[in-house]
């Protein structure tokens, strides 16, 4: 069976109205959504449902139990309670799109914000309409997520994986059955161990100081526990039972745990086969021994939010291992243990198991011998950077399965009143300008979906994208649609146009070659992932990066590869091309200078995170922003670094460089000023949302587009506000582009927008 991919969808939890909450889709393949919720379980009601569900000593039972009825019935007014409304929605919709493309959806579970939820077993949740358990499938796993203020970014091991076993049987304490569990886990293990990929090292002397001195000597990837542990609500802690010099039980909290394995930072998962190991205090989030670890720098740690049987922790020990030695993600390796919890005949024991994830995916590390799906290549030991630019295979058949990703949507609300839909090419607003700083457009354009793209300006036509699939023509003076020109897929890539031709990628994994004058296919290039970057063209060469983790150049006479470049992940960023070199950003957290002619490397420049903006090369220096939150000035010539400007926020807005400044938007909802030369922010300005839209200047002039549903116009030398557009919908990849006395730009409102300069 093939190891699964995932894609996520964010689902956070916070503080309502009257006592109740807000669920909200913060993430999803199909975009945002949000509804109030009433939980159906509080007080007495839930502890009684939790003591029933999480006392399992007595053995294992059969799954028509009545433990089984409840657990079903619990999930299931648990699920029609937060999946309700619009968000149920946006998980259906998520899933079938998730499903088409042979993905499962990752169900992340933000409880930050209220840490008296976090209690409740969530693992339990049922959906009626699928007729299961969601953590019963490899295609629904549910992780509990904590949002920190650091990434944690992915580390390649290579062989041995190394597993630190830690065994601590306290005589003081009911005896275990570790032996059983040590023996049936190294069985399972014994062929990577013989194999020379994994190493088991026990540890001979389970107390503190023996741990400590494990961690000095030695390099481990995995920490192992088997023994008790509990939750002291007086304390408000978790701890687990190390044993002392005298084999007696020694009590540690999951804070001073995560304090002796934080320097450790090798180790990438936890597995805590201890009774309450996930319970934490209703009024801080990281009071658990899990948590406690997460906030110390554990990517992944699996933890047990009940007592657990000895039957259930052999099956689940076992299996659990042998999926991740057969190449699973976490998740998907922790759903495989699941069911085979399930079908020993255990009634609800296969919920006590919970995932807390902060890594960016679940597969923190790449075990030799095993595949690693290309969407999830930049977690395996990736492609030597020095290597040069890799040659073409012969072309193959066309990809038939697309993967249709709109990665935001809008909650459709108007910013200052409705904006009517009007026919094309009408004026809906006057040409003047308002007393309170705004502006009206000379004309509105709607799409058939948002839009994302952003417009190009040639002889006097306006080419933009839509996610409905179509490349549009608009007339720049009066918005009329002179053709548009339909691909296989969302179009979130900006067009280029270059000697009559317009170049625009496609969610359909192909770059498009359209007849300025008519509309008309020239030639399409296959990519092997979607097209999210916007082409740039370049001496009769048009680049463009893709999902499929390469850099294309392709013949822009005729469709034909010329070379292409394998970097450690997606290229988002669009590609940017001066002085015979080609820099673009990657998500692998690489910033590469790239020979424009042959392909081959010639620096890259490492960040701390990924790279999506896209490129600036003016004044000798490559200006480009991270998701680091910083905006970077590298030399151009070397990748030299020569400043660096932090700002409030994650940088995928592409810098805009004029009269020795550099004008960028963050996720901060911030347009910044910064001094090119020396990197001191010269202003700011803040909008009501993060931008997103890369800045346009003219005429003294910052153009540049909000997710809080505005276009802006800003004074170049002072920050101050001239006007603002308000749109139906939020700003967000759609860049500003000044033409003839105009300014265009795209919004999720689906309109395509013409407003006086």
């Amino acid at each position: 069976m093939k190891a699964p991919e995932y894609v996520d969808f964010d689902l956070e939890l916070s503080p309502g109205d009257d006592g109740g909450y807000l669920a909200r889709v913060v993430f999803s393949p199909r975009g945002e959504a949000s509804a109030a919720v009433t939980m159906p379980y509080q007080g007495a009601e839930l502890e009684n449902v939790i003591l029933k569900l999480g006392r399992t000593r007595a053995g294992v039972r059969s799954l028509n139990s009545p433990q089984a009825r409840l657990a079903r019935s619990f999930g299931q007014r648990l699920f029609d309670a937060v999946f309700a409304g619009e968000v149920g929605t946006m998980f259906q919709r998520s899933l079938d799109e998730a499903g088409d493309n042979g993905a499962g959806l990752r169900v992340r579970l933000r409880l930050g914000r209220v840490p008296e939820l976090a209690d409740i077993p969530w693992e339990y949740l049922y959906s009626a309409s699928l007729g299961r358990f969601l953590v019963l499938s490899g295609d629904t796993p549910v992780v509990r997520y904590l949002d920190l203020p650091r990434m944690v970014a992915p580390l390649r091991v290579s062989a041995p994986l190394r597993i630190l076993l830690v065994v601590c049987a306290p005589i003081d304490l009911a005896a275990l059955d570790h032996k059983d569990e040590v023996a049936r886990l190294e069985r399972e293990l014994d062929a990577l161990v013989r194999g020379g990929s994994v190493v088991i090292d026990p540890l001979p002397d389970p107390t503190l100081a023996g741990l400590r001195t494990a961690l000095r000597r030695g390099e481990y990837h995995v920490l192992h526990f088997i023994g008790h542990g509990g939750f002291n609500p007086d304390l408000g802690d978790g701890i687990l039972a190390f044993e002392d010099a005298h084999h007696r039980s020694h009590r540690v909290s999951g804070a001073d745990l995560g304090t002796i394995l934080h320097d450790h930072h090798t180790l990438r998962l936890a597995v805590l086969n201890a009774c309450e190991g996930a319970r934490q205090s209703p009024t801080d989030p990281f009071s658990g021994v899990a948590q406690s670890l997460v906030r110390q720098g554990i990517p992944a740690v699996v933890a047990m939010q009940f007592e657990i049987t000895d039957a259930a922790a052999l099956v689940f020990g076992q299996e659990f291992y042998a999926a991740i030695a057969d190449g699973y993600p976490i998740d998907a390796a922790l759903a495989q243990a699941r069911l085979a919890v399930f079908s020993a005949d255990n009634d609800v024991e296969w919920g006590t198991p919970v995932l807390y994830l902060r890594a960016r995916d679940g597969r923190i590390f790449d075990i030799p011998g095993t595949p690693v799906p290309a969407a999830l290549a930049s977690l395996a030991p990736g492609a030597d950077p020095e290597a040069p630019a890799e040659p073409l295979p012969e072309p193959s058949q066309p990809v038939t399965k697309r993967w249709e990703v709109t990665r935001r949507t809008f909650i459709r609300a108007v910013v200052g009143g409705a904006v009517a839909t009007a026919a094309v090419g009408t004026a809906l607003w006057a040409n003047s300008r308002q007393p309170d700083g705004m502006v009206e457009p000379d004309w509105a354009f709607e799409t058939g979906d948002e839009v994302y793209s952003s417009p190009a300006v040639a002889d006097g036509r306006v080419l933009i994208g839509s996610v409905d699939s179509n490349l549009y023509c608009l007339d720049a003076a009066t918005g009329e649609q002179r053709w548009k020109y339909a691909t296989g897929g969302s179009v979130t890539s900006s067009p280029a146009v270059a000697d009559g031709t317009v170049f625009v990628g496609s969610n359909d994994m192909h770059l498009h070659a359209v007849t300025l004058d008519t509309g008309r296919a020239r030639w399409t290039y296959a990519a092997a992932g979607v097209i999210h970057s916007s082409p740039t063209v370049s001496g009769g060469t048009v680049y463009v990066g893709a999902r499929d983790n390469f850099l294309h150049a392709v013949n822009a006479a005729e469709g034909s590869a010329r070379w292409r470049f394998k970097g450690g992940n997606w290229f988002n960023s669009s590609p940017t091309v001066a002085n015979g070199t080609l820099y673009v950003g990657c998500r692998d957290h690489e910033v590469y200078a790239l020979d424009a002619a042959t392909g081959r490397k010639r620096w890259s420049y490492t960040t701390r995170s990924t790279v999506d903006s896209s490129p600036t090369a003016a004044l000798g220096k490559v200006f480009v922003g991270g998701d680091d939150h910083d905006l970077y000035a590298l030399e151009a010539r070397t990748g030299r670094h020569v400043w660096a400007y932090t700002a409030g926020g994650g940088i995928v807005s592409t810098p805009f460089v004029d009269e020795r400044v550099v004008y960028v938007g963050s996720d901060d909802g911030n347009l910044y000023a910064i001094d090119a030369d020396t990197g001191r922010e010269r202003w700011r300005t803040a909008t009501g949302s993060s931008i997103r839209s890369s800045p346009a200047v003219a005429d003294g002039v910052v153009y540049v587009g909000s997710r809080d549903s505005s276009l802006y116009a800003v004074d170049v030398v002072t920050g101050e506000i001239r006007w603002r557009f308000p749109t139906g919908g939020p700003i967000d990849d759609s860049s500003p582009a000044v033409a003839a006395g105009s300014v265009y730009v795209g919004s999720l409102d689906r309109h395509v927008y013409s407003l006086p300069v």
